[in-house]
């Protein structure tokens, strides 16, 4: 019979090791902003669509006049809808109904009513 040595390290008892607080344990009534970004690009499939017609039909833009207006409408409806959502993020307002909320509001809130 041949049994294998087990090669690890064992876990550290609990008991053994005293809990030692560097900081308190609270939490601070600031956050920091973080950029959040769109995980998909604008008007990608419209770009994707359009360079296939591209190809298939050899750099023509009159046979791909479809495909460019596509491109064009959504690109128009980013940036409406990229400005109104900036002018939502720089106001430091909360809007009702806002299932999101920016650091710069959460840290109103914070100061409006503290942590104890």
């Amino acid at each position: 019979m041949n049994f294998k040595k087990k090669i690890g390290r064992r876990p550290e008892n609990e008991a053994k090791v005293p809990f030692r607080m560097l900081l308190p344990l609270c939490l601070t009534d600031r956050v920091l902003g973080i950029n959040s970004r769109t995980s998909e690009p604008a008007c990608q499939a419209q770009m994707q669509s359009l360079f296939t017609c591209f190809k298939k039909n050899d750099f023509d833009q009159r046979k791909c006049s479809l495909e460019i207006s596509r491109l064009q409408e959504c690109s128009q409806e980013f940036r409406s809808t990229h400005f109104r959502k900036k002018q939502e993020k720089q106001s430091e307002t909360l809007l009702p109904g806002c299932k999101t909320v920016t650091g710069k509001q959460l840290n109103k809130l914070l100061k409006r009513f503290p942590h104890i």
